[in-house]
C-alpha cells in the first residue's frame, strides 16, 4: 500500500537466560517477543538503525570481542547474517551517516591507528578503514580514553562522545543519528541521570541542567516499594523520551515523556503515560532479572 509504521524494539537480556531476547511494544504497551538471534553475542553489542531493520555489530562471545555482524529485519522479524567487520569489536561507537555505517573504537587499537575506525558500505557490503584522523585536527584522544557513542546535531558535525568525562570530540559527516542513551530532540541533547533525573544540555554549553516536572513521579516511586533508576533511555518518532526502569518486583516499567521549553529556558517533562510494559512469572520470581541492552524506534 506504500504506507510505513513505526515501532518500538527492545533487546533485553532475561535472567537466567544468557542470549539476549527481542521484543516489540504492541500498542496495548506491552512488550511481545520476536525472534530473536541465537547467534548474539550476549555483552557489548553495539546497534544501529536503518529503515526497515537494526544492525547488531560486535561484542563479546565468552570475554573475546567478535568481528561478527548481524541485522534484524524489522518487516519479516527475521535474522540475517552481514560480512563481518575487519577487526573485531566490543562496546564500539556504531552510527548511520549517509547511507554508510561508521564504527569507531572497541578494539586495541588506538584512534590514530588506521583500523582503529571502519565503514560499512550497504551496497557494496564491504568493510574499509575509515581515515578520520588524516587531517590536522585540533585534538587528540588520549589513548587511555574510550568512545562510547556519536551523534550529531547539524550537517557536517559528527559529535564523538567519551561517557566518562562528557566531552566532546568533532569529526567532519553528514547527517547522523544518534545511538544508545543519549537522544537529541529539537536540537536539545538528552542523558539519563541517578536515581531517575533526566538531564539537557545545550551543545554549545555541555552545561548539564535537570528537566523539571518529573519530581512527582521520582518521588512517588522512590517512596513506594519500587526502586526507580532509569535502565534505559531513548527517542521515540513523536519526538519524545523513552525511559525503561525496574522495580523491586522485577517488572520492567516504562514511560513516554514529551519535552517543551518554558520561559527562562527551562525545560519541562510531562508524563504522556507509564506501566508495566514486562512482567515477571511469580512462579520464576526469584531466578529472574532484566537488563535492557537497547531500544530504538524503526520505521518499516
Amino acid at each position: 500500500m506504500g504506507c510505513t509504521d513505526v515501532s518500538m524494539y527492545v533487546c533485553m537480556k532475561v535472567f537466567p537466560n544468557p542470549t539476549p531476547r527481542w521484543f516489540i511494544l504492541t500498542p496495548n504497551r506491552r512488550l511481545n517477543p520476536i525472534q530473536s538471534n541465537p547467534y548474539q553475542p550476549p555483552d557489548s553489542s553495539s546497534f544501529v538503525v536503518v529503515d526497515g531493520g537494526i544492525f547488531v555489530i560486535g561484542g563479546l562471545i565468552d570475554g573475546i570481542p567478535t568481528t561478527d555482524v548481524s541485522f534484524l529485519d524489522c518487516y519479516s522479524h527475521t535474522w540475517h547474517r552481514v560480512k563481518s567487520m575487519n577487526m573485531p569489536r566490543a562496546s564500539a561507537s556504531a552510527c548511520f551517516v549517509d547511507g554508510n555505517i561508521y564504527v569507531f573504537g572497541g578494539s586495541e587499537h588506538y584512534a590514530h591507528d588506521h583500523i582503529w575506525a571502519e565503514v560499512f558500505d550497504r551496497e557494496t557490503q564491504t568493510w574499509a578503514p575509515f581515515m578520520f584522523l588524516t587531517h590536522n585536527w585540533d585534538f587528540e584522544i588520549p589513548q587511555n580514553k574510550i568512545i562510547h557513542q556519536s551523534l550529531a546535531i547539524e550537517v557536517k558535525k559528527i559529535f564523538a562522545l567519551n561517557e566518562k568525562d562528557r566531552r566532546f570530540y568533532i569529526l567532519p559527516s553528514d547527517e547522523i543519528v544518534n545511538t544508545k542513551d543519549w537522544c537529541i530532540i529539537d536540537k536539545l541533547l538528552y542523558c539519563r541521570g541517578t536515581r531517575g533525573k533526566i538531564l539537557w544540555c545545550e551543545l554549545n554549553e555541555l552545561d548539564w541542567k535537570e528537566v523539571k516536572g518529573l519530581e512527582d513521579l521520582q518521588h512517588s516511586l522512590s517512596s513506594s516499594r519500587y526502586s526507580f533508576n532509569i535502565n534505559k533511555l531513548c527517542s521515540n518518532s513523536a519526538g519524545n523520551i523513552v525511559i525503561f526502569w525496574i522495580a523491586q518486583s522485577l517488572d520492567l516499567w516504562c514511560a513516554e515523556i514529551s519535552m517543551e521549553r518554558c520561559k527562562g529556558g527551562e525545560i519541562w517533562g510531562k508524563i504522556e503515560w507509564f506501566g508495566v510494559v514486562f512482567e515477571v512469572d511469580p512462579f520464576l520470581h526469584s531466578s529472574y532479572g532484566f537488563k535492557v541492552l537497547y531500544s530504538a524506534s524503526v520505521y518499516v
